[in-house]
């Protein structure tokens, strides 16, 4: 049970009496210690305060429980139950305190309730956007690329594998080159797996045939580009169960929630209006994640939109980035699940400064460094803010948004300090603790 505030425990004493009650004495009792001797935890984390009772002469001497009261100045921040187990509610300071059922010797600590977690999609932006484009096409290295990077903006390129050649002499309006890809992605743009010949992954039977499709491709790929493809997207969306669990043997992601498609008689509000259905959901995870898929463009390739609507499509998602994190599939899957596996352990807090670790069980292909969004307590404003990597002593990059401030933190074993100067309400003095 936690108590919302003080609570006598009641009991029996040796010999069958009833416990003491409150406004009784305990002989002998002349000072009680607890620790540790304050307390830091996250919302949903509990954490036990131990107690220590001395005489006269300052000489430990056991107390029963049962002769111990426990109190929150503010269960609405920490509630504490019959054991002294402290449970974080909401972010907070309160007052902790276990009283001698006699009512006279008492002892406290503080409690911050950390106002610690990781924003929904990078920035702590509401939702995201990821433009994919299908085949590998001439026309996309020639038309779609430069518009995208006009617009500093960066998108996924799905490649059917045995299209593109180790040099090509003739028209470049019918093949690629595996260096033209090279370049494509080393201008931060994510060349992903379109399986090897773009065939309907759900129609073949042979386990071997099936492998070359899908990992056999990804081999090539990674030995092409340097790099493995970490997301998969099926060819017309042809699936089952037995490719899909072939996929993500290798990859990290598959696409399995397009959207929309680009064409040539796709209005441009439609498609903006994917982008504002998504702003206004405030639910995490893929409802508001959208995910356009487009081919050919400006007449050649398959289904093709044209320059002036692809313009206008990044034209109006860059107006909206504020709150719209626009960046590859890979990115943005690798994000949402290092987010949904991360767990907070706070290590150290003083005044100005907090450390906590953020880890996850992911593999080390999950590599996008996730928000932390960090507000100290009692903080109105952020007069200045740093954050380090204990282990590298490297920078870490900080925004400061009013009385918040947004890490981006690689998930790892790695302590993270953030050191802050800051305008508060009033001044509560942290002692320096480490918390174990």
């Amino acid at each position: 049970m936690l108590f919302a505030g003080g609570v006598l425990l009641s009991g029996c004493a040796q010999g069958g009496n009833p416990a003491v009650s409150q406004g009784a004495n305990i002989a002998g009792i002349a000072r009680l210690s607890l620790t540790p001797n304050s307390l830091a935890l996250l919302p949903g984390q509990i954490k036990l305060l131990t107690v220590t009772a001395y005489n006269a002469m300052d000489k430990t001497i056991a107390v029963p429980k049962t002769q111990l009261y426990w109190q929150s100045a503010d269960w609405r921040v920490a509630a504490v139950d019959a054991t002294g187990r402290v449970s974080g509610t909401s972010p907070g300071t309160t007052t902790i305190t276990a009283t001698a059922a006699d009512g006279q010797v008492r002892a406290s600590v503080a409690v911050t309730v950390v106002n610690l977690r990781i924003g929904q999609y990078e920035g702590d932006r509401n939702a995201a956007l990821s433009m994919t484009f299908d085949d590998g096409l001439p026309v996309q290295l020639a038309v779609t690329v430069p518009i995208l990077n006009s617009y500093n903006l960066k998108g996924t390129f799905y490649i059917i594998a045995n299209q593109p050649k180790d040099s090509w002499n003739g028209n470049s309006v019918s093949h690629t080159t595996w260096t033209q890809w090279q370049s494509v992605q080393a201008q931060g743009h994510e060349i992903g797996n379109h399986s090897m010949t773009h065939a309907y992954l759900n129609t073949i039977t042979d386990p071997a045939v099936l492998d070359t499709e899908i990992n056999g491709a990804a081999d090539l790929i990674a030995q092409k580009l340097g790099h493995r493809p970490l997301t998969f997207a099926f060819p017309s969306s042809a699936w089952d169960a037995q490719a899909i669990a072939l996929v993500l043997q290798h990859h990290i992601a598959w696409r399995d929630n397009p959207t929309g498609c680009f064409s040539p008689v796709l209005p441009l509000s439609t498609a903006t209006g994917w982008i504002d259905t998504a702003l206004r959901n405030q639910s995490t995870g893929k409802k508001n994640w959208v995910v356009t898929i487009a081919h050919g463009i400006d007449g050649l390739g398959s289904a093709p939109c044209t320059s002036q609507f692809l313009q206008q499509f990044c034209d109006y998602a860059r107006s909206k980035s504020s709150a719209l994190w626009i960046d590859t599939y890979a990115h943005v899957a690798s994000y949402i699940a290092e987010r949904n596996a991360a767990t907070f352990s706070l290590t150290g807090m003083t005044d100005s400064s907090l450390s906590f670790t953020v880890n996850t069980s992911l593999d080390s292909r999950y590599t996008q460094p996730l928000t932390v969004v960090y507000t100290p307590a009692n903080a109105t404003a952020i007069a200045s803010a740093s954050a380090m990597d204990n282990t590298t002593g490297a920078p870490l990059p900080v925004t400061i948004k009013g009385s918040t401030i947004y890490i981006d933190v690689a998930p790892g074993p790695d302590t993270v300090t953030v050191t802050t100067q800051t305008k508060k309400c009033f001044t509560r003095r942290f002692p320096a603790t480490t918390f174990r």
